[in-house]
């Protein structure tokens, strides 16, 4: 009798524990499909218009040309007049760099030792989306340029005064922090902006910067400081609820990963063609988290392709490494292409309904250019010995930027995404030296995602004020102080002021 007793209270426990299992999984994937759909391409308004004007006053009288001037507007010029966009810098084009990276460094790469008789230097390409911006950089701003408009107007066209727009993301999230800033710079106070940190993420110094910036606008954080299921579900099914019933609420994708905000890295490809011509880079190499990025990137072939301006040829001859940042996808790779491979196709079709050019043949053919890397992951955030490996190297006095201006700072590489990518390619960039006599790669390249910028607003935030707090603040203080962030001194030296 108590043998029965005991098997169907363990029944009824597996029973509550998987019933509570799948919901979660529904309720994510729902959030998933919710992320991606929320933010629909919209067309220009005079909203729009008002705040193109507003924006580009602040630039110089030299910069203001630049700010009205993208590649993707050249190439495909009916988007001007279908998609909403507005201009959040006039840093456009990112400047392609090259970067000499001395032999003897690389020799440490893989495990081995600095075998400092090896003499030179082998030169590589940087694409410098770390600098597209001068309030806040990275590869987060070209998204943006596009999903918010849409999302403001798609709020508007539901309800004229208020609404809200929700970003997800890690405690260290990029993409956070730059609608912080974003939205502040549209100085429309009608939207609220709120902050869901509902994706673990290892404390860094690179990550926990992310956070003290995200803290020092205005912006409604919602601190899911607690990742055991019982209590983000309920955070999640708000969301969901919300989504569904209440008018002006939209959810920017996480890392900006739909086709509005793909678009604004098809125009990073077309930049290339126009800098470099037909000398463009054979192989490039980028971190992969949402696939935004990469996709727009293989679109941006595809119509490079298909107009004559570039990655023409054999496809054989080109790669897309996408390094992927996270550990499930270093487990599960395939989700990593079948999300790329979604988005892909996603928009191409938005770039032929909008756009008048078909690109769709072609995009499919550039998908066989990508390469998912995967083995420098770790953990979602979290620093890794290849990781700080890459820093060291490129840190290096004998690193240097080969151009001119002495001033150029080197590539930020943090501890989630770009420090990754950088390991990979100097593992590749060592092998690859050891077989060829050329020492300038120039067919190689390395997408730079992460900001030299790292902005704090008007209102920074004191992390000793969470000391002696108790439930979320403390959780939030104690990964703060994991993250070697203790005072809002310990932030200051990189810390750059933007003006709200």
């Amino acid at each position: 009798m108590m043998e029965e007793l005991l098997w169907d209270v363990l029944w009824w426990f597996l029973v509550v524990i998987g019933g509570v299992v799948v919901v979660h999984l529904l309720l994510l994937f729902t959030l998933m499909q919710i992320l991606y759909k929320s933010i629909k391409p919209a067309k220009p308004s005079h909203f729009q218009e008002s705040q193109k004007e507003q924006l580009t006053s602040q630039y110089s009288s030299g910069d203001k040309g630049n700010a009205q001037v993208r590649a993707i507007f050249k190439y495909v010029p009916k988007l001007r007049e279908e998609v909403a966009w507005i201009p959040l810098t006039s840093s456009y084009p990112t400047p392609v760099h090259t970067i000499s990276l001395p032999i003897s460094s690389l020799n440490k790469v893989g495990g081995g030792k600095d075998e400092g008789e090896e003499e030179g230097y082998v030169e590589i390409l940087l694409k410098r989306e770390d600098m597209s911006s001068y309030v806040y950089g990275g590869n987060k701003v070209r998204t943006l340029e596009f999903q918010l408009p849409c999302a403001y107007n798609g709020i508007r066209e539901e309800i004229s005064t208020g609404g809200t727009l929700m970003v997800v993301g890690g405690p260290g999230s990029n993409q956070c922090v730059a609608v912080s800033v974003y939205s502040q710079q549209l100085k429309d106070k009608s939207v609220t902006v709120k902050s869901f940190y509902c994706v673990p993420e290892a404390p860094s110094f690179d990550n926990g910067l992310n956070m003290m910036s995200v803290l020092s606008f205005d912006v409604h954080l919602l601190q899911t400081w607690y990742y055991d299921v019982w209590k983000l579900l309920p955070c999640i099914f708000s969301t969901v609820v919300q989504h569904y019933f209440t008018k002006g609420f939209r959810v920017m994708p996480g890392g900006g990963a739909n086709p509005v905000g793909a678009l604004g890295h098809v125009g990073a490809i077309l930049e290339i063609c126009e800098a470099l011509g037909k000398n463009h880079p054979k192989t490039i190499f980028l971190p992969i988290g949402s696939g935004c990025t990469i996709s727009g990137l293989v679109v941006g072939i595809a119509i490079a392709r298909k107009l004559g301006l570039g990655f023409e040829g054999d496809l054989k001859e080109y790669k897309l490494k996408g390094v992927v940042i996270h550990q499930i996808t270093n487990a599960l790779p395939f989700f990593a292409y079948s999300n790329i491979k979604g988005l892909v196709r996603d928009t191409a079709k938005l770039i032929k309904e909008k756009g008048d050019l078909d690109v769709t043949e072609e995009a499919k053919e550039v998908l066989s250019c990508v390469e998912i890397i995967t083995g420098y992951a770790g953990s979602y955030g979290q620093e890794t010995e290849n990781m700080l490996l890459a820093r060291e190297i490129f840190n290096e006095k004998n690193t240097t930027i080969v151009n001119d201006n002495e001033n150029i700072k080197k590539p930020w590489l943090c501890s989630c995404f770009s420090g990754k990518a950088a390991a990979a390619f100097l593992y590749h960039l060592k092998n690859e030296t050891k077989n060829h006599n050329n020492k300038k790669r120039h067919d190689l390249m390395l997408w730079c995602t992460k900001s030299l910028i790292q902005p704090v607003g008007e209102n920074p935030f004191c992390p000793s004020s969470l000391k002696g707090r108790e439930g979320k603040e403390a959780k939030m203080g104690k990964w703060l102080s994991e993250s070697k962030i203790n005072t809002i001194e310990d932030c200051k030296p990189v810390f750059t002021e933007v003006r709200q």
